[in-house]
């Protein structure tokens, strides 16, 4: 019979022939060896995949997507077949410090947890790579319970305690599969996974260690590249829309938000404000009058809303008021 591995590390990939080998070595390297590796190719048109088959170690697993559907697709697939006790999903471009499993593993076994989330990361820039920083999601000493109360919980994901990458956490693979917890198609596919992680699992840890290098690309970012006001809208608020209805149909199957309307409503609200104040602020600082924004909104979102125009005429005035308040203000102070 064959041997269960303690961890199944999943890597989605998709063109990477340039990091691959570094970020397979980095995991080959770690101080705890009971893992398999499952690499995830999501139809790459380079040498990816040649990199990969040239690893001799039998622990490392290339399968193949039927097409290219983005990383949800390649994310999921690696889900599948991953037959570890735990699972660890990271990026195919970035490394681990050379303990991580082990940072993972003890503390998944000691405190019997769901979940194991990273508080911090090491980053660095793929432009100077002798300069390496350390990024805190939030500040704590010790590994500390995130209580069961999902009341304390969901106030904590409004604070922004819990970060979207799956690289920060380390999850039970029978919890993930009793719950059919997978990544969703749309572009917040983390942020969805994280918050289905937190709202179900019974024991959410959070520890203080870290375990991930990650590596950022300056100017290729989809966040941060230049783009119209038309794009950094669509980009912003249309991937909360577009997710809008999974967040919806998940959250009214729980329990607890079947009993706490309430706090679903935050949710659902919160869910489509952050990103909707991003839009906006843009629209702003480009002097947009409100006429051009709604013919945005409209157009952009026309088949969303529908014939609802007055629901985005709401939607925009509501929140535009307070965010041109604010830099008027910050134009006076300066």
């Amino acid at each position: 019979m064959e041997k269960i591995p303690a961890i199944s590390v999943v890597v989605p990939m998709y063109n990477e022939e340039k990091y691959i080998g570094e970020c397979l070595e980095s995991i080959l390297s770690n101080t705890f060896q009971d893992f398999e590796i499952i690499v995830a190719d999501n139809c790459s048109t380079d040498n990816s995949c040649a990199i990969v088959k040239n690893f001799s170690d039998n622990r490392i697993k290339l399968v193949h997507t039927k097409k290219n559907s983005g990383p949800y697709c390649s994310q999921n697939l690696g889900l599948e077949v991953s037959r570890g006790k735990y699972v660890f999903v990271m990026n195919s471009d970035d490394l681990l410090v050379k303990n991580a499993f082990e940072i993972m593993f003890t503390h998944a076994e000691k405190f019997q947890a769901d979940v194991v989330n990273a508080a911090m990361t090491y980053e660095f820039n793929e432009a100077d790579k002798d300069k390496i920083f350390t990024s805190r999601t939030v500040d704590i000493k010790q590994p500390t319970f995130i209580g069961e109360n999902l009341s304390e919980r969901l106030n904590a994901w409004f604070h922004g305690l819990f970060c979207s990458p799956p690289w920060l956490k380390f999850v039970r693979r029978d919890f993930l599969t009793y719950n059919e917890i997978k990544f969703d198609k749309t572009t917040r596919s983390d942020d969805l996974w994280t918050l289905k992680l937190v709202c179900t699992a019974k024991k959410y840890l959070m520890i203080p260690d870290v375990w991930y290098i990650k590596r950022s690309h300056t100017g290729d970012n989809l966040t941060t590249k230049k783009r119209s006001v038309n794009e950094y809208i669509n980009y912003w608020f249309g991937r909360s829309v577009r997710s809008f209805k999974i967040l919806d149909e998940f959250t009214a199957d729980i329990e607890f938000f079947q009993k706490n309307p309430e706090m679903r409503y935050m949710l659902l609200n919160s869910w489509l404000s952050t990103d909707l104040n991003i839009a906006l602020n843009e629209c702003a600082k480009n002097n947009l009058s409100l006429s051009e924004i709604y013919k945005i909104f409209s157009t952009e979102f026309k088949d969303y809303f529908g014939e609802n125009n007055a629901f985005i005429s709401t939607l925009i005035t509501n929140d535009l008021a307070n965010i041109f308040n604010l830099l008027v203000a910050n134009k006076k102070n300066n």
